[in-house]
């Protein structure tokens, strides 16, 4: 049996006293009213899973707990197997990032050191220590050296290709007939 609202029930009285409603009025607003409630009381009656047709099974929704199953028939019996929760998988990963790029950021900000500039440097030239493990860096007279290997390594490329040009250059004039030379 279906049970229709107090608060309905009243609506429906104080509108149907005051006159304000005819009969076939106040008689709809009651069906209404009912329908609305046997829809709720079947909703609630269906029962704790939901079905829903998917390939060559069923999914099954547990309405109480939120899980879904794959239900299919093999030989004489139905067989549900649990579906995997990515959900619950992707929060538990997404957390742990979180705490590891919290860490990071923590061990970037303690390491982070400012390079003095180059006035600050010691009067023998060398670098200074910055305090982080593993950067050393080079001294003025090494840095000078290297780029004096630089500067001669790049002067005996350009010319090397100098030559290179001049003997093509050569090469090309002498292979030219001259005016008057047969052929």
């Amino acid at each position: 049996m279906l049970k229709t609202s107090s608060a309905t029930k009243r609506v429906a009285t104080n509108l149907s006293q005051r006159g304000s409603l005819p009969t076939s009025a106040l008689a709809c607003l009651c069906l209404a009213a009912t329908a609305t409630l046997a829809v709720t009381n079947d909703a609630s009656a269906a029962g704790r899973y939901t079905m829903s047709p998917s390939g060559d099974g069923f999914v099954r929704l547990d309405t109480e707990t939120g899980l879904m199953s794959f239900c299919r028939k093999t030989d004489a019996a139905w067989d549900c197997q649990a579906m995997q929760d990515t959900s619950a998988k992707m929060t538990r990963e997404l957390e742990t990032l979180r705490r590891e790029n919290a860490k990071l950021k923590e061990r970037l900000a303690s390491r982070t050191t400012v390079i003095p500039p180059d006035d600050s440097r010691p009067a023998d030239g060398k670098a200074p220590d910055l305090g982080v493990p593993g950067l050393n860096l080079p001294s003025e007279q090494e840095v000078d050296r290297a780029l004096g290997y630089f500067n001669r390594v790049f002067k005996k490329f350009r010319d090397s290709m100098q030559d290179l040009r001049d003997e093509a250059a050569r090469s090309r004039s002498e292979a030219e007939p001259k005016p008057g030379q047969p052929l």
